[in-house]
């Protein structure tokens, strides 16, 4: 990742201080300055426009495979990309097992995609 902070004037580690109110969008009771959140999104509006939030926390997320290692299903070891994959809530990203996306016609067809 990539900011300008020779551009801003801002040094790297509190911006990269800052990019932890990210993680806060809809909750900022943990946010001892209530200013903070609005400020570094004009922060961001100014020095890091060709992005939006949504593009950031995008690029700062963990894939699933680099959080989980060992996994099962039904007592069989079962490799984690196979049973979890990150989708967007209202946490952020998180590794999702059991989701049945809009795309998928029936549940055999997911247990046909697990192999069971």
């Amino acid at each position: 990742m990539y900011f300008r902070s020779n551009v801003s004037g801002k040094p790297k580690d509190e911006i990269f201080e800052k990019i932890k109110l990210l993680g806060r969008l809809y909750d900022y009771t943990m946010v001892e300055d209530r200013d903070a959140p609005f400020e570094f999104q004009s922060f961001l509006d100014k020095y890091d426009s060709d992005r939006n939030t949504h593009d950031r926390i995008e690029m700062l997320k963990r894939p699933c495979h680099e959080l989980l290692s060992d996994c099962s299903c039904q007592s069989q070891k079962r490799n984690c990309s196979d049973l979890f994959v990150t989708e967007l809530t209202m946490e952020g990203h998180c590794c999702v097992f059991n989701y049945i996306s809009q795309s998928t016609s029936s549940l055999s067809e997911i247990l046909y995609e697990l192999k069971f």
